[in-house]
């Protein structure tokens, strides 16, 4: 359980001052009492101080991890040319705090051999791409930590190795490869960054060949102009798509870029669907161009079945001239059918419809093949980028929001509540005994005591409403648009069923709870805050395991 600091200091204060007045002790075992509670209220604010001090660390660590997310995806989004691409991926490992000697991001070729893309290394050192080791992470195709080498360097005199793959599916199109002259220089989160950033270069590595393979193509068909202006139209187009996704890391604005590039690139199509895949494993749509919207938006496919299916099976995008039997739209005469994959998972389908047969060809199942890469990564850097911002703003504990993000909602929802001359009530609650319960049965039952607490309170308050963790065993919940003595019903049952919940816990845990209500118990964000509070201090002063309400503002007096 949090202390409050200004209590923990008023307490020390009144004892200082005690003794300091001569009010001595009638007795020794007072005079001890006393020095007892003193030695309690100093160690009480140590471990507060703590708690306070880790939150902080851990909230920074995960902006910090947060932010790097955010550049590479943007950075990596917005480049298609292959050396840029393996410069990003140096540039981020040089930013990061992994000591090395040696940095190389070597590509796969075809054969199955590698060559430099890119190298960062002291010019005195040796590169030996036939090393065992080299060969033996080409073959094996997974991250490794050699923390002492003997032999076999890939640079001479390097002792400690750390190795990363750069997977795209089931392919290795490269390796990240860090190189330090002593033994046991990188340690395992070293190689868990790594692996991270190798995540989200992969696929752009992939992209940026494919792209170069599209410029081959396009300077064996100069011979025909017209062709070769349609490929020039379709570079022109992924160039702008992969500066438009790369811009944004929101879902739907990425989607909305793909849609509106497709149909730019190929007027013939009618129709640009993205399918998702659902909790339930079902597909359905995020997204949709064309006269179809309210259809597909009933839609519920399988992906393993029908046109969809069968495209899941193939690497590249599927072309089909007449799907008549397997069509998802009944007048259409030509479909082509992308999956989206990231890391072997299928993310969800790109499908693109025409009206009339032979309206597709070749060359536009290639570009379509492409845009599918691309349209993959920026999706998954999305969802990363989204479940990484939902860590940040959570507790990773609980499961709710953190006291940073409950600060901003509060004055949000105050915010909200003036807009619409609605009310707002916030409950504070304290859970009494946790301390006792910590230290008789330990953390990790305290552990998940909190996070039995976390899914009871969610429970007692409906959907729309905010459970937030204030701080160890304190919790904040803000109820919007209920009458205060609604509010103070439901923390009424939240007090019963603490009380039933654990009341054949070796430690009877309950709960001390505080209610205030805005604008009728104070007007501002602090001040309600305060008077909540100090709600909550008069339960658990009262002897605990009650509900205590604000009191409510005196009417403003009348100025006639």
């Amino acid at each position: 359980m949090f202390v409050s600091l200004p209590l923990l200091a008023l307490n020390f204060g009144v004892l200082v001052v005690a003794l300091y007045l001569g009010l001595k002790p009638r007795s020794r075992a007072a005079q001890e009492e006393l020095e007892q509670q003193l030695m309690r209220s100093r160690h009480d604010a140590e471990q507060y101080q703590k708690e306070r001090d880790a939150f902080s660390e851990e909230a920074t660590k995960k902006r910090e991890e947060l932010q790097m997310i955010q550049e590479v995806a943007r950075a990596l989004g917005a480049s298609t040319h292959l050396g840029e691409t393996t410069q990003i991926v140096l540039s981020m490992v040089r930013r990061s705090p992994i000591p090395y000697q040696s940095c190389v991001i070597f590509l796969v070729v075809e054969g199955g051999g590698l060559e430099v893309g890119v190298s960062e290394t002291a010019s005195q050192f040796r590169l030996d791409l036939d090393s065992p080791v080299l060969q033996r992470a080409l073959r094996e195709q997974r991250a490794s930590l050699i923390e002492s080498l003997s032999d076999g360097q890939v640079f001479s005199e390097e002792q400690s190795v750390l190795l990363v793959p750069l997977r795209v599916r089931n392919e290795n199109v490269g390796l990240i490869y860090l190189g330090s002259l002593k033994p046991q220089t990188h340690r395992p989160e070293h190689l868990e960054k790594i692996k991270t950033l190798a995540a989200l270069a992969a696929p752009s590595i992939k992209t940026a060949q494919l792209f170069g393979k599209q410029v081959e193509l396009l300077d064996l068909e100069r011979d025909t102009r017209a062709a070769v202006e349609a490929k020039n139209r379709q570079l022109g187009g992924l160039q702008k798509l992969g500066a438009a996704i790369g811009t944004s890391l929101k879902l739907g604005d990425t989607l909305r870029a793909v849609c509106d590039n497709l149909c730019h690139m190929i007027p013939v199509c009618q129709c640009v669907v993205f399918f998702g895949c659902g909790e339930d494993g079902l597909l359905k749509v995020d997204y949709s161009s064309g006269p179809y919207t309210d259809y597909l938006g009933s839609l519920a496919l399988r992906p393993d079945e029908g046109l969809l299916g069968r495209a899941n099976q193939y690497s590249e995008a599927l072309l089909e001239e007449a799907p008549r039997d397997q069509r998802l739209i009944l007048n259409e005469g030509g479909a082509i059918v992308a999956a989206l994959r990231s890391e072997g998972v299928t993310l969800g389908f790109l499908y693109l419809g025409a009206v009339q047969a032979g309206e597709f060809n070749e060359e536009h199942r290639q570009l379509v093949t492409t845009v599918a890469y691309q349209t993959a990564i920026a999706v998954n850097n999305a969802r990363l980028y989204e479940r990484t911002r939902q860590m940040a703003t959570t507790d990773g504990l609980t499961g709710l929001y953190l006291h940073r993000f409950f600060q901003v909602r509060l004055a949000e929802e105050i915010a909200r509540a003036d807009r619409h001359q609605k009310s707002l009530c916030l409950v504070m609650v304290d859970t009494d005994r946790f301390k006792t319960f910590n230290d008789t049965l330990g953390h990790p039952a305290g552990d998940a005591l909190l996070k039995e607490i976390a899914v009871l309170l969610k429970d007692k308050v409906r959907h729309s409403d905010i459970v937030c963790r204030y701080g160890g065993d304190e919790f904040a919940i803000i109820l919007k648009d209920v009458p205060k003595e609604e509010a103070a019903r439901t923390c009424e049952r939240i007090r019963e069923t603490f009380q039933l919940r654990f009341a054949t816990m070796a430690v009877q845990v309950t709960a001390s709870i505080g209610l205030a209500c805005y604008p009728g118990d104070a007007t501002t964000k602090v001040d309600l805050a305060r008077v909540a509070d100090e709600a909550l201090y008069v339960s658990k002063r009262g002897g605990r395991n009650r509900v205590t309400l604000a009191p409510p503002l005196p009417p403003p007096e009348n100025c006639n």
